[in-house]
């Protein structure tokens, strides 16, 4: 949750930097942690019913294709529309919200 929620903000902040430089630097973060919760995604997805593991990681798969096309629709509508900044904001946000959505919908499976 937390790299979800620091890689939406290294991406709407991107959009506000000064330089070419600067902008790089912050989406290269944001990458970095975007890697960090594509990883660990799928092992939380796996400990959150462990008896369906295999219901878990389609419904993982299914929702995960989903949010692409949903996602890319956004952007594509977001860059014909505006600009970039405009993008990075709403990319950005939606990371953000993911984060509050992973917090409020996931289960810690050692307190449960």
């Amino acid at each position: 949750m937390i790299s979800l929620l620091l890689a939406g903000l290294f991406t709407v902040t991107y959009a506000y930097a000064p330089s070419i430089w600067m902008c790089a630097t912050l989406m290269s973060i944001a990458g970095f942690f975007d890697g960090l919760v594509a990883s660990s995604a799928v092992s939380l997805t796996l400990e959150q019913i462990p008896e369906l593991r295999g219901t878990m990681m389609s419904l993982f798969a299914a929702f995960g294709g989903v949010g692409g096309a949903i996602g890319a629709g956004i952007g594509g509508v977001a860059l014909i529309l505006s600009s970039y900044r405009l993008l990075g904001i709403i990319m950005g946000s939606m990371g953000i919200i993911g984060a509050i959505i992973f917090h409020f919908a996931t289960v810690d499976p050692a307190q449960a």
